[in-house]
């Protein structure tokens, strides 16, 4: 069940489909990239363990990048018609696991 503090997008029935979190976690990891650059580090030299870690630590510290996310998602054409398939796709595998029990 969806988390009712989050805000739903009105194309959704979920707060964020999947492209919304997975556009977010881009996001949150190229702010983390610049970060390092501006210390003077190289991305290529850091794990990228250590970089998915910290950009899912800062997506929990700034939620409001789910939802440029899923703005992102809703008006870009492309974007919009992945995540409605996603959903469709949900939907139908829902189904098929219902029937199973």
């Amino acid at each position: 069940m969806a988390d009712p503090s989050l805000p739903t997008i009105p194309i959704f029935h979920t707060p964020y489909p999947g492209i919304a979190r997975a556009r977010a976690h881009h996001l949150a990891m190229r702010v983390i990239e610049r970060q390092l650059q501006a210390q003077g580090l190289r991305v290529s030299h850091i794990p990228q363990a250590d970089i998915m870690a910290w950009a899912r630590a800062y997506l929990a510290d700034h939620p409001k990048l789910l939802y440029q996310a899923a703005e992102t998602v809703r008006n870009d054409p492309e974007l919009r018609t992945l995540a409605e398939r996603q959903e469709r796709d949900n939907e139908a595998m829902s189904k098929l696991l219902m029937r199973g029990r």
